[in-house]
């Protein structure tokens, strides 16, 4: 089943089965309740556009703008409109620190708050060869890999480590994949992976079906990083 699949049938039970039925947990029935609740308070503020959307479930960091730019995880992100807030920052002597949001299945760019104008400001990641569309579990394991091997986190050497695992992910797979590997690519399912794999000519020796689990999967630890936002700031 791949994610959309499962999503869909999700929303299905969501709203045709569990808001219809009675919950011992809510004492009620779910959908029966909210539009008591909407009659009664009136409709919840919700974010106004998709972009605010995206922004209010990202995840939450703090970062400080130093002369390179914000540092994060080994990546550096600078934009013309970063140097503005950071000068406009110092003029009212309000420090360099500032709140962001990133979406951990592209760390290509972080979102930046500016506490003066009250929004964010999308500021990309310097190396976008290497960061556009990288999970931010991909970053982990390549950091890892160069720790072990280099001792140096830079961006050459987490360039390497990335083909690296991507020759050793793709070079013995055929449709079988573990659930690691499947997360370093950001995939949901065996059938996205095969979509994504380049097919093979016909009279090309296949290479044997093997799981693509190797040791530098193991002791990445990922639980734990989301955390609530300031309450002063609704989104």
């Amino acid at each position: 089943m791949t994610m959309k699949e499962f999503l869909r049938v999700f929303h299905i039970w969501l709203i045709d089965y569990y808001a219809q039925s009675k919950s011992e947990g809510v004492k009620g029935v779910p959908a029966k309740i909210w539009e008591r609740g909407i009659k009664e308070y009136g409709e919840p503020d919700l974010p106004a556009s998709k972009f605010d959307w995206e922004i209010a479930v990202m995840k939450i960091d703090k970062g400080t703008i130093q002369k390179h730019g914000v540092r994060r995880d080994h990546l550096y992100y600078t934009a013309p409109s970063l140097r503005a807030l950071q000068s406009e920052l110092e003029s009212k002597v309000m420090g360099n620190s500032v709140d962001i949001k990133y979406d951990p299945s592209d760390l290509g760019k972080i979102f930046v708050y500016n506490p003066l104008e009250k929004n964010y400001l999308e500021i990309p990641c310097t190396n976008q060869e290497y960061a556009s569309g990288l999970n931010e579990y991909a970053h982990k394991i390549n950091r890892k890999l160069v720790d072990e091997e280099v001792g140096v986190v830079n961006t050459s050497a987490l360039a390497r480590a990335k083909a690296k695992i991507m020759d050793i992910i793709f070079g013995g797979l055929d449709t079988v994949m573990s659930l690691n590997a499947s997360r370093y690519l950001g995939v949901g399912s065996t059938r996205e992976i095969e979509r994504q794999t380049v097919s093979k000519a016909n009279n090309e020796p296949r290479k044997a079906k093997v799981k693509a689990k190797v040791d530098f999967f193991a002791g990445v630890d990922m639980s734990g990083e989301w955390r609530t936002e300031n309450a002063a700031r609704r989104y």
